[in-house]
């Protein structure tokens, strides 16, 4: 079995520390950066199922389908109006041998108490609007948190259209290690976030299926403000009307980005301190910072300037997007001003 190497993630089995998840999502205000996965079908012995400090994740062996791409911007207007409370858009092309990519993408948003939120989700053959958005929780994360929401909105699943309600669970439910190769020689160290969604589907105000929608995020111990090293779904439609009952997954591993190991390392570093921010935004982690841009809740660009600390007195209130440039790196964060 050829083995599949990812850089700078590996640990030993013995070595593993909890470690809070600092992000759901790093971002860039233009989309240039891309983080790449290899997508792969994972062995016989997974069972995503086990939780707890120090579990162990079977992976092992896993083999190469395809290959996957994952941008995240902020929001358009237009965006915004479609999913009202969108801030960050999430997109995943994934390659498809002969036919056109299959894109995936989370409209993520944020309450004024900087809980970070999912207000839609559109996949080939599934699109969700919701009204009573998901809670994933105000990050950094911490093992043992967990959050449950009511969700409800509208639904279009093959072209089936109608409305859902249901409960989802967010949960940092575990920490320990991926095992990728049978060897045992690439093992990742990983806090985890499992978001699970339990749908009840309506079509004319009656009763017509259920969905069950599940993910994992696996982040690095060694850099848990950058995406997911590793991410897997879960998605179980049952229509019984129409004899539909469908279960598919998909796995994913991260390779590398068109960033490079240098320009990831400074990105990971780029933050605002202190945040909250009163009369001045101080950017830490380079002194070399050549642009920055700040956006507010709607989107309006409010302030740009260079350098590390910047003038935002004159701001109202609330919350704000940063994006901070430094080299080749380019990071959004987000920022409360008092």
């Amino acid at each position: 079995m050829k083995k599949i190497f990812f850089i700078g993630l590996f640990m030993p089995l013995a070595s593993f520390a909890q470690t809070p998840i600092g992000i759901y999502w790093f971002s860039n205000s233009t989309g240039v950066n891309q983080d790449n996965y290899s997508v792969v079908t994972a062995g016989p012995n997974l069972d995503e199922s086990i939780s707890g400090a120090n579990s162990s994740w079977n992976f092992a062996p896993i083999s190469l389908q395809t290959v996957s791409h994952t941008t995240a911007k902020l929001a358009t207007e237009a965006q915004r109006e479609e999913y009202p409370g969108t801030a960050l858009v999430i997109e995943t092309r994934t390659e498809v041998a002969g036919s056109d990519d299959d894109i995936m993408t989370y409209y993520m948003g944020d309450t004024p108490i900087m809980e970070t939120l999912l207000a839609g989700v559109e996949s080939p053959g599934m699109n969700l609007k919701y009204t009573d958005n998901l809670y994933i929780g105000e990050f950094a994360l911490s093992y043992g948190h967990t959050v449950d929401s009511d969700v409800s909105g509208t639904f279009d699943i093959n072209g089936i259209t109608g409305t859902f309600t249901g409960t989802a669970n967010a949960a940092v439910d575990a920490n320990g290690i991926l095992i990728i190769n049978e060897d045992g020689t690439d093992n990742l160290g990983a806090t985890r976030l499992k978001i699970v969604q339990e749908l009840q589907l309506f079509s004319n105000n009656i009763s017509t299926g259920t969905l069950t929608y599940t993910m994992y995020y696996y982040y690095s111990i060694f850099s848990p403000s950058a995406g997911a090293l590793a991410r897997s779904t879960y998605a179980t439609l049952d229509i019984p009307s129409l004899d539909i009952s469908e279960s598919n997954s998909k796995h994913e591993f991260y390779t590398n980005s068109t960033l490079g190991i240098d320009a990831l390392a400074l990105r990971d570093s780029l933050s605002i301190a202190p945040n909250p921010v009163n009369d001045v935004l101080h950017i830490a982690g380079s002194d070399d910072i050549t642009a920055i841009t700040v956006v507010d809740a709607a989107g309006r660009t409010v302030l740009q300037s260079t350098g590390n600390d910047v003038s935002v007195s004159h701001l109202s209130s609330g919350i704000y997007y940063v994006s901070a440039t430094a080299g080749n790196a380019v990071k959004t964060l987000k920022m409360v001003k008092q």
